[in-house]
This record gives structure tokens, sequence and C-alpha cells, in this order.
């Protein structure tokens, strides 16, 4: 997904989102391929720069966009887009002078939440929820001792599906004494593969690593659950977005800095719940010699599952959400500085002088100076003067009336006092944030595109996943204009009334 601040889209005041889908073997050879792509069958390979340079070629020849123009390009985390060396990425932004790669915060979230499978006990927790689940989804049978146990129903932890992947935990945590009394009930079966699964099951789950870990995950995941709904909301912007990730790592940070407080919090809660499902909490053998085991020096079983466990869990989310946020991303992030109650809190509370505010907006500004007519040394002397005319107007107003985002912003910035400022803010708010809405097209077009439906043309496959994916949206005023492009689309023996 690419986002353009392009002229020739009028009816867009912020910005224009392209999103390109994946291409397809004809698109690729029509490309700009170089030799070693092609091979000798004629077979186009779709490597990474092929991949780049179709982006481009569907950009300039298709679209008619002016790249000069792009201010951001947002892809997931795979190596193939996002490679240093050959990546998809680097090869648009050889083209794309001023775009900055923005990570999609829903992939980073929910790649560095899933690193935690580095840890062993988590992992084997995590896999072991999953066999539980798919083991009563298996049978309808077992499915209903479950359901007259309990009233809840178990989530899968699905990989791609973020919001699953933390109700799936947080349920199941919830569920556990239920779950244990289910799996009890069918070890006594006379069906062998179903008693022998759930004995195996219980004796999994019943132990101090299982519980630990599936409680300090919970605690992990009951933080993420807002934020990762807050990423994938349609009016979310770059300001609220990076705000949230900021938020989340200092979080994380506080409780690295409290964990002994924190985690006895979570011990307690261990030992209740395991002498509620018949286990104890205690710490497992020791060797001197055993080079395959977590020997964590400990007193007791919360030093070790504190040493073990809690702590790596923190470091690792933590480092990796910080590791996969480009350098690029967090200096763009300085734009927002311009918005009203961050500029005025910053010069009355926070003891900021306007010297000190424009030098961080200014160094942002100078590398989207392409996007300005006027040259840099102007655009820099006119900034100047914009910032001290907006704080000020900004300090005589309420609160209240103050914009809390960039669109706000944008949209209450007078373009022509402050036509500079007007352009920064709209290359805030079009900075791209997430890649979730492009995510939920692949899963509209699965829907749409059914084996009954295998011969529709491309053209009615897109109009019916544009009808799908914008049902909400009013046409009863355009409905007869609809009509009369469906009936004049070809020639008919009758005459097509409604």
């Amino acid at each position: 997904m690419l986002r353009l601040t392009n002229e020739k889209f009028s009816k867009f005041d912020v910005g224009t989102t392209v999103r390109v889908p994946i291409p397809d073997i004809d698109r690729a050879r029509g490309s700009p391929l170089k030799t070693n792509d092609v091979l000798a069958s004629g077979e186009t390979k779709l490597t990474r720069v092929a991949l780049g340079h179709i982006v481009l070629d569907i950009l300039t020849k298709d679209l008619g966009l002016d790249l000069k123009r792009c201010v951001g390009v947002a892809t997931d985390g795979c190596a193939v887009m996002v490679s240093e060396d050959c990546g998809a990425v680097t090869t648009i932004k050889k083209e794309c002078s001023i775009a900055v790669y923005c990570p999609c915060y829903n992939h980073a979230l929910n790649n560095s939440l899933a690193q935690t499978s580095k840890i062993v006990p988590i992992r084997n927790t995590i896999g072991t929820l999953k066999e539980i689940i798919a083991f009563f989804n298996a049978s309808a049978k077992r499915h209903l001792v479950l359901k007259n146990i309990s009233t809840k129903i178990l989530t899968g932890l699905c990989q791609t599906r973020w919001i699953e992947m933390h109700d799936g935990v947080l349920q199941f945590k919830s569920a556990l004494p239920k779950v244990i009394e289910a799996l009890t009930d069918i070890s006594y079966w006379a069906d062998r593969i179903s008693s022998s699964k759930a004995s195996i099951l219980l004796a999994a789950i019943c132990n101090s690593d299982f519980v630990i870990s599936l409680l300090s995950t919970a605690d992990i995941l009951k933080l993420t659950l807002p934020v990762s709904r807050l990423l994938q909301s349609s009016s979310l912007d770059f300001t609220n977005a990076l705000s949230a990730i900021e938020g989340i790592k200092e979080i994380f940070q506080e409780k690295r800095t409290l964990c002994v407080g924190e985690f006895h919090k979570i011990f307690l809660e261990a030992s209740s719940l395991a002498e509620e499902i018949g286990c104890e909490i205690k710490m497992p053998r020791r060797a001197k010699t055993q080079i395959h085991r977590n020997n964590y020096p400990a007193t007791d079983a919360e030093q070790f599952y504190l040493r073990s466990i809690y702590v790596p869990l923190l470091d690792t989310i933590k480092s990796d959400i910080t590791n996969r946020l480009s350098t690029d991303t967090l200096e763009a992030f300085d734009l927002r500085l311009l918005m009203p109650n961050i500029i005025v809190k910053l010069n009355d509370i926070d003891g900021w002088d306007q010297q000190r505010i424009s030098v961080r907006i200014i160094a942002v500004a100078k590398k989207f100076s392409p996007l300005f007519t006027v040259s840099e040394n102007l655009m820099v002397d006119m900034l100047e003067g914009e910032i001290s005319l907006w704080l000020h107007k900004w300090k005589q107003q309420p609160i209240n009336e103050r914009p809390c985002t960039a669109l706000e912003s944008y949209m209450q910035c007078d373009e022509d006092m402050f036509p500079t400022i007007r352009t920064l803010m709209q290359v805030l708010a079009t900075l791209p944030v997430s890649v979730s809405s492009t995510e939920r097209s692949f899963s509209t077009l699965r829907r749409v595109k059914t084996w009954l439906r295998s011969r529709l043309t491309e053209d009615r496959l897109s109009a019916l996943c544009l009808i799908n994916v914008y049902n909400n949206v009013d046409v009863i005023n355009e409905i007869d204009r609809i009509i009369d492009i469906f009936a004049n689309s070809k020639n008919r023996r009758l005459e097509f009334v409604l």
C-alpha cells in the first residue's frame, strides 16, 4: 500500500491511498524485468526486484500518478518486501525519493507477540492450547461435553487474525477449570482414542510451567488487545498509532522495572488457580550437569519462574517492537509537534521554546521539500513564521476546541495563512499506518470468488468485491444511473426494464 498526495485526485482533500494487488504473471511479463528474472522456458520469476517494478509500472502507466508526490510505503514485515539489499520496497523508494517506509503496526505488534515462541515454556503452552481447542472442535460429542459444563466457546488461536489470538488465550484462561473438568469426564470414556488423548492433555495442563506461562501470556495480551483493536480501526492516523505503540512500550518498560511486584500478583493468582485445578506450583528439578534445561539460580518457585518466563517475555516483546519500527518513520513522527494540542502543551507546560520546536519540525520538512513549489530556503523561512502564528492562534483557543487528530488539524488549517503547515499536516494525515484494510480485501475475495463463481471476469469480480467492502455506502441516489450503465453495457434483443 502506498500513500500519495497527488493533485490528480482532486476529490481527495487529504491524500490518496493506492492499494496495489498481488500481480499476476501477465502483469509481470509487461514489466521492466531483468534478464535473470525470466527463465529459459519463458516463465517469469516474481523476484523481489520484479515485484517492485510491477508496482511502479501500475502506478505510472495504469494510474498515471506522479511518484515524486509519494510520501509513504506500507507493507508487512516479510523479507521479500523489506529486504534492504533487494526488497520490493527498496526498488520502489529508488523512484519515490521522498517516500518513507512505514511498517504495518498490526503486523509489527503481531510478529512481536509471535516472537515469544522462542521462550520454550511459552511455545509449549501455545502448542498445548491449540491441541486442546482442536480436540474439542474435532468432535461434536466432545464439544457437547464442554458446552454442557461451560457456556464459553473456545476460540481458535489464528496467527493471521490478531484479535482471535488475544481472545483465544484470555477466554481459555477464564475457562481453564471447566476445560479440565470436561477433559476429566472424557478420560473415562470407553472410546480409546478420546480417553487417551484427554488423559495426555490433562497431564500437559496440570503442571506449573503451563499455569505460569498461561497467566504470564494473558498478562501481556490484556494490554495489547485494545491496542490491536485500535490499530485496525478505519479512522486511525499515524499520530494515534505511534502514540499507542509508544504507550505499550512504556508500560512494558514499567513492568520490567517493577517485575518483582508485578509477577508476585501473577504468582498468587497462579497458586490459587493451581489449587482449584488440583496441582501444585513447584520448581522443577535442577541438575548441575544439565545443559538442555533452564537452570536459573533461584531459592523458590516464584523467583525461578520470574527469571525463566516473565522477565524474558517482557524483554523479548519490547526489544522486538523497537527493532521493527524504522528510523525514518520515527523521524517523520516529529510532524505531530504541529498538532495544536501538542505544540501548546510543549510550549506552556513542558517549557519548550519556539526555536526548539521549529528545529525538530524543519528537519522533517526538508525531507519533503519536493512537495513545495518554492525553494527549500524559502520554505524554511515561511515555516518559521507560520509556526509562530500557528502557536499564537491555538494558545487563544480553549483546550476543548483544539484538534486532537492529524486529520482534524489539517481540516482546520487555513490554506491561505498556513500553506506550508497545511502541506505538512497533509503528509502527517496521509502517512500509512496499517495494511489491515488490504488484508481484509483478500478475505473478501475468497468470499466472493467461490467455486460457483469461478468464471467471473476481472471487472465483474472487482465490482462485486467493492460492493461487498463498501456495503454501508448509500447508493440510493445512484440506482438509476447504475441501471442505465448495466442496460447499455451490451446490445439486447429486448429492452431492459426493471
